[in-house]
């Protein structure tokens, strides 16, 4: 039987297909039985979950603002609007473990040096995940300090602090590429920004369908 420790009600959670498609987005709101199942509920500033077939096979990555991501598989055993329940849960081998997932955020803001109130430059969106975003900038940025940024998204514009992962190659030698990592990210933001980020995937999906007509 997994065994999932009480903190993480309420946390988000990431459903995804086996070939790592988004399915959609909720929030733990029980913990598995002696059976092995437990459900997922929607928030309700979320969508409703999308009709599913039983025991079609998930990926589910439960994501909190203070303890570790748990990553499981399993398979839906109930499916209504605002609920989902999963069965023949188990944890997902340490290969298979992915980053969050990634959609398409074309946006720009100024960052600043966290502490800092004069903005040090400013930030093109290319993607944006739960656990970071891909950016480039005309400025240059260190792995090793921590920089402000606000995010402006559908329900207003929050502020988030993160740092440079990796230092990505451009095709342009005065713009810089980056992967950033969020960092103390609060449970308000959190929510959020999941909320945004399954909005944006649905968005991306419509745009997607229109152009294949």
């Amino acid at each position: 039987m997994v065994e999932i420790n009480e903190k993480y009600i309420g946390s988000v959670c990431e459903m995804s297909s086996l070939s790592n498609e988004l399915v959609c987005i909720g929030k733990l709101s029980a913990l598995p039985s002696p059976d092995n199942e437990f459900k997922l509920s929607v928030a309700s500033s979320m969508d409703s979950f999308p009709v599913l077939a039983h025991h079609t096979p998930l990926k589910v990555h439960i994501r909190s603002a203070k303890y570790d991501s748990i990553f499981l598989l399993g398979k839906v055993s109930v499916c209504k609007s605002n609920i989902m329940t999963f069965s023949e849960i188990e944890c997902v081998a340490q290969t298979e473990k992915r980053d969050a997932f990634r959609v398409s955020y074309s946006q720009k803001s100024a960052f600043y040096l966290k502490g800092d109130r004069k903005p040090a430059g400013i930030l093109a969106f290319a993607d944006i995940s739960l656990g970071g975003f891909l950016c480039r900038s005309r400025e240059k940025l260190s792995t090793g300090k921590l920089y402000n940024v606000e995010l402006p998204m559908r329900e207003g514009t929050y502020l988030f602090t993160f740092r440079v992962v990796r230092n990505l190659l451009s095709d342009r030698q005065d713009v810089f590429t980056y992967g950033c990592q969020f960092v103390d990210i609060g449970e308000k933001q959190l929510d959020a920004l999941a909320r945004f980020v399954f909005t944006l995937q649905k968005e991306n999906i419509s745009k997607l369908r229109q152009h294949s007509r």
